[in-house]
């Protein structure tokens, strides 16, 4: 509703339109708009939110900035999202908001409304790692230099499934009885934002929280560290915390992860 006319020609124009019967329309304006009626009255009102790329922003739509709201769902590698209205093209500086629906970490990547796929990054340039996507959280994401980078990951302890063995690290509690060669359990750990523990690693968080995690001392679980041999690799935890050997990092074993708070 307008308060007041505007220029004569222009007032008359939107009252006749306002006069109709419950109609919608859009008015285009050539020249500037100048209210004149009295303070506290000089206002437009009924705009509704922004649904396209050139629709006005209300004072209510930048207060909710329900532009840089988008909706989507996660799938393994990809966050498909939509937004209203729809990004036409990738521009520094864009800035989307999300619900997440389920944790998810590792490479990740952003398509938003069909148009291709960037990477999503940390601000120090690395993957996600566990427990920075959490479902039910809200992600803001930046883009910029043809990435997509995380504004909203935090750091609040150990993720799911893993148990703090100090202030440095944590050790996954029950790891899948799943076993794979040595090339496996690294790419599983760095999948999942970790790594293979190394010896030290493994064997304070084995005497020291031993009755804590599950699935110990069941099978040989690799480690992250040196070997004497150009295709052997280490394992550990067979029947003690102190067992240890090096094999053939084709053979199969465990693989329980480290994660390392940053």
């Amino acid at each position: 509703m307008l308060h007041q006319p505007l220029i004569y020609t222009i007032g008359a124009c939107l009252l006749g339109l306002l006069t109709v019967a419950p109609t919608m329309a859009q008015v285009s304006v050539d020249a500037p708009v100048t209210l004149s009626g009295l303070p506290g009255q000089r206002a437009i009102e009924g705009i509704a939110p922004p649904t396209h790329a050139t629709s006005a922003i209300t004072v209510e739509g930048s207060v909710l900035s329900s532009y840089m709201w988008a909706t989507g769902a996660q799938t393994d590698t990809i966050i498909d999202l939509g937004t209203v209205p729809a990004v036409q093209q990738y521009t520094d500086g864009l800035i989307v908001r999300f619900l997440v629906n389920a944790g998810i970490s590792g490479p990740l990547g952003i398509r938003i409304d069909e148009l291709p796929a960037l990477p999503l990054r940390r601000p120090d340039g690395l993957r996600l790692a566990s427990g920075q996507l959490e479902a039910g959280t809200v992600a803001e994401v930046l883009l910029t230099d043809g990435q997509f980078i995380l504004m909203s990951a935090s750091e609040r302890g150990c993720p799911e499934g893993y148990t703090p063995v100090n202030g440095d690290y944590c050790i996954e509690t029950n790891p899948p009885s799943t076993t794979g060669t040595w090339q496996w359990a690294v790419a599983k750990c760095a999948s999942r934002g970790g790594s293979l523990c190394t010896w030290g690693e493994y064997a304070a968080a084995c005497m020291m929280l031993g009755s804590q995690l599950g699935g110990m001392h069941a099978n040989w679980e690799w480690i992250d560290d040196t070997s004497n041999h150009t295709h052997g690799a280490d394992s550990a935890g067979r029947t003690t915390c102190m067992s240890q050997r090096t094999t053939l990092i084709t053979v199969a074993a465990k693989a329980r992860c480290c994660y390392h708070l940053r």
